[in-house]
């Protein structure tokens, strides 16, 4: 879903951008997933390369935005006021519920700073680079989103921007005519380009291990082509869902709950009782952090589901029936497994 997301993101930008605004819609989305597909799947280390150098020239041109962004701060009249109170939105309740909704939104935007995990088995010096990975990519992440978000919301005033869909395009214009939306345009699409790719080579890597446990179909399982295989199945579910989506924001608020839910999940199996929990396993924290990091993200994480549910009930639905239908088939394999002594 995410990488379904992230190439229509990328359509949706390159496309005006490049003039090609006459092609049938979906055809760039379908195309990049497509492209890195195969060059994940059956040319890996190029793939490889091409990512890294397209991450880099990513940060450079965020750098040279944010560069331009600095020098018109005494020249452009940046606006610091929100969207003028009416009877509904000036409601507490209100604000809540949408304040709910985007945190969910925001949550995504942090995605891909965990993404080096599921490449450590081929990673060379595990045990150093991918810690180091996670906490620069957590930094680099956090400082990036405020400060362009920062220059998107103050650089026009919100009623301007409200609803709009290219608000990082329509923003950059405000601040430096047309060179610099063509700017920020290139970064949102190096921006998503850099997601599909990254997701199509993480992705897959995890079908593998879960063939490897027994959760995943055997044809998965790690080998000389399992690579092909996974790839190929997590590009033909992100095409599928390319070519039959028709409304970017309910994928948009679906994934956002999948992921919320999911981690909330995930980090709270950290609360369940363990025979080692009293191990710090080398880490400097000790035990108590962990409990009380892991029970605070589990109920900030469900207090803020609840609340989108509130407003809108079928946002946390999809996320719940995916929930249950990943559990039951886990159990369908978890069974078959434990009958075959695996």
């Amino acid at each position: 879903g995410a990488i379904a997301g992230s190439a229509i993101v990328f359509e949706a930008y390159l496309a005006p951008l490049a003039g090609l605004t006459h092609l049938p819609a979906g055809t760039l989305a379908v195309g990049i997933i497509l492209l890195f597909g195969i060059g994940h799947g059956w040319l890996a280390r190029p793939a490889a390369m091409a990512q890294n150098a397209v991450v880099m020239i990513k940060l450079l041109v965020l750098l040279i935005f944010l560069l331009t962004a600095a020098s018109r701060w005494s020249s452009h009249a940046w606006s610091w006021s929100g969207l003028p109170e009416n009877s509904a939105d000036g409601l507490i309740g209100r604000r809540i519920l949408d304040f709910a909704r985007s945190v969910m939104w925001i949550s995504l935007s942090y995605a891909g700073f965990n993404a080096g995990i599921y490449v450590a088995a081929e990673t060379r010096d595990p045990e150093r680079t991918v810690p180091r990975s996670l906490w620069l990519g957590t930094i680099l992440v956090t400082v990036l989103y405020l400060l362009l978000n920062m220059v998107f919301v103050t650089a026009l005033p919100a009623s301007e921007i409200a609803g709009q869909k290219q608000v990082a395009a329509i923003a950059a214009e405000a601040i430096g005519g047309q060179s610099l939306k063509t700017l920020i345009s290139l970064v949102v699409c190096l921006g998503t380009l850099s997601s599909v790719a990254g997701m199509l080579m993480t992705g897959p890597r995890v079908f593998s291990r879960m063939a490897d446990d027994g959760l995943f179909p055997r044809w998965f399982r790690s080998g000389p082509s399992a690579v092909q295989r996974t790839v190929g199945l997590q590009a033909a579910i992100a095409v599928t869902l390319v070519l039959f989506l028709r409304d970017y924001l309910s994928l948009l608020d679906y994934l956002s709950s999948v992921l919320a839910l999911s981690s909330a999940v995930t980090v709270g199996t950290l609360l369940l009782p363990s025979g080692d929990w009293s191990a710090s396993g080398g880490s400097r924290f000790p035990a108590p952090v962990y409990l009380i990091s892991a029970g605070l993200y589990v109920v900030a994480t469900l207090t803020v589901a609840v609340l989108m549910a509130l407003d809108d009930p079928r946002d946390l639905l999809g996320a719940v029936v995916t929930l249950l239908t990943g559990t039951v088939v886990w159990a369908v394999f978890e069974s078959g497994r434990r009958r075959s002594g695996g």
